[in-house]
């Protein structure tokens, strides 16, 4: 939080110097004693604002910024209401995912899923592998940059194609760029990427499926 006061600085007489003050002449008499008691009150008025000024800042300085505490997330299951659908039933299938964006389910019931950071992970019963699958094309991962999508092949029981979307680094910026590799159930063989000519490149440092 900041607090920024801007007061003109104060002269002996206790008031912001006007030209057009220093060009009058001086007043005599009960006129002149009215206009310095003017002067004197509007100068206590500055004085007092600008006080009230540092102390705030000063508080505001010493305030903490707010922090937000997350609970545990739990085992579930959880329900959820919303706007279009009532009593939406939630399970947790695993956890220590990192910033997981797309699945594929496999038809053994496996499920391919993929991290940002350029990892694509396997489950199996509930169970996350802890070793990420080999074969993953090199991937830009920055903010929102990094590996995206996974699909299968329609003909994935004969072929055993996976299709994955990422950013992938050129020489100057980055693209979206799709791969396919042949998962053999540990790793992905034979990886063909796309072809990104100079003319693909852009400078954007986020990437949205």
């Amino acid at each position: 939080m900041r607090v920024l006061c801007l007061f003109p600085l104060l002269e002996k007489e206790g008031r912001p110097r006007r030209q057009k003050d220093a060009a009058q002449p001086p007043l005599k008499g009960a006129d002149g004693v009215v206009r310095s008691a003017l002067l004197f009150k509007e100068g206590k008025t500055l004085i007092l604002l600008s006080v009230l000024c540092v102390a705030v800042t000063a508080l505001a300085q010493q305030r903490a910024a707010p922090t937000i505490t997350r609970p545990p997330f739990g085992d579930g299951p959880f329900k959820f209401d919303t706007a279009e659908q009532h009593k939406i039933r939630v399970v947790v299938v695993t956890k220590g995912l990192s910033h997981p964006w797309g699945l594929a389910f496999l038809p053994d019931g496996r499920i391919l899923v993929t991290e940002r950071a350029g990892r694509l992970r396997l489950i199996k019963d509930g169970v996350l592998d802890p070793t990420p699958i080999p074969g993953v094309p090199k991937v830009f991962a920055q903010q929102l940059s990094g590996l995206m999508d996974v699909a299968l092949h329609p003909r994935f029981s004969e072929n055993r194609f996976v299709y994955l979307t990422y950013t992938k680094p050129l020489e100057k910026g980055v693209t979206t760029a799709l791969a396919r590799g042949r998962f053999d159930g540990h790793a992905l063989q034979d990886v063909k990427r796309t072809d990104s000519s100079s003319k693909d490149y852009v400078f954007a440092h986020h990437r949205f499926p």
